[in-house]
């Protein structure tokens, strides 16, 4: 009979194993063939996987890359001592005296792994991040509606793994992130950083959602922001733009660009007596803009526009 550890003879007597309890072992030491069973993660490849992927939205195809991630458990580094099929102890995959696993934590919308050790006192996760796997985009608005972001048009319930959590925010400029509604039954939501979206939504357009801040995102995905501080400041700001037709046509200057509200996003509608002090308007449904009134320039009156708010979920 063959070792039950490995490929070798056994070196037990003839029928030896008629006894109860048993074993066929050759007399040497052997290696642990199992896993590591400590908590968290043995390794997590610092570079991560890139492969040419498609993307086939409601609007247009086109290729792009996908970054993943790759955790692994690594194999026991203990040694089984010979005629015993087991070692003392748990099965861990190095000697060192302090045993090194990253964190189980994975972002929401790439999949990829904390970076921090397992257990860290940090209260919130990092990582580098990568696509978007794990979202489709849900975008405000009638059948159609789409948002452009780096020339690239995604619709409605389009893959999100064209986009990266550290990136599609720059891409977006002033926007709302789009979430599950965390309300219990018919309870109002509340808080500055919440506007609960009436509307149905797809994916699942059972389930309400609500437009959040950046801010508030980061923070139930309980990992670091990774923009940097002037950009957040930026996402924190209302989207709504001047309608009048001078930031929308071209000069000989060219496109004048718009000009948006001086007011954090989901601002309660203000008036001419307080409106913040200094140059600027308010339009008709309350957001204030520094631009000129139009209603001095041309016959007219003050209201906003906003693009379609949408964002992978």
């Amino acid at each position: 009979m063959t070792c039950e550890l490995c490929r070798r003879l056994c070196v037990q007597p003839h029928l030896h194993g008629l006894a109860t309890g048993s074993f066929h072992l050759c007399g040497e030491a052997h290696a642990c063939s199992a896993l590591c069973s400590a908590p968290g993660i043995c390794q997590i490849d610092t570079t991560p996987l890139s492969i040419e992927a498609t993307f086939t939205g409601r609007h247009e195809t086109f290729q792009y890359t996908k970054y993943s991630q790759a955790a692994k458990r690594l194999q026991c580094v203990k040694i089984i001592e010979p005629g015993e099929t087991t070692h003392p102890g748990s099965h861990i995959h190095s000697k060192e005296k302090y045993l090194f696993h990253f964190c189980e934590a994975r972002c929401e919308g790439c999949a990829f792994f904390c970076s921090l050790p397992f257990g860290h006192p940090q209260l919130e996760h990092e990582t580098s991040h990568g696509t978007m796997t794990r979202t489709r985009w849900a975008i405000e608005g009638p059948d159609g509606t789409n948002i452009e972001l780096d020339g690239r048009k995604f619709s409605t319930n389009d893959d999100g793994s064209p986009m990266m959590c550290n990136l599609v925010c720059s891409s977006m400029g002033r926007h709302v992130h789009i979430d599950y509604c965390r309300t219990v039954g018919n309870a109002p939501c509340e808080g500055d950083d919440i506007q609960h979206i009436n509307e149905r939504m797809i994916p699942n357009p059972d389930k309400p959602k609500d437009a959040i801040t950046h801010k508030l995102y980061w923070r139930r995905m309980g990992f670091k922001d990774p923009y940097p501080r002037d950009e957040q400041d930026l996402f924190g700001k209302c989207d709504a733009m001047c309608s009048a037709p001078e930031h929308w046509t071209t000069t000989a200057s060219g496109l004048s660009g718009p000009s948006y509200c001086t007011l954090p996003l989901f601002h309660a509608p203000v008036d001419d007596e307080n409106a913040p002090p200094g140059p600027g308007c308010v339009s008709h449904d309350g957001h204030h803009f520094r631009c000129k009134n139009p209603a001095e320039t041309f016959l007219g009156s003050v209201d906003s526009v906003r693009k379609p708010r949408g964002f992978p979920i």
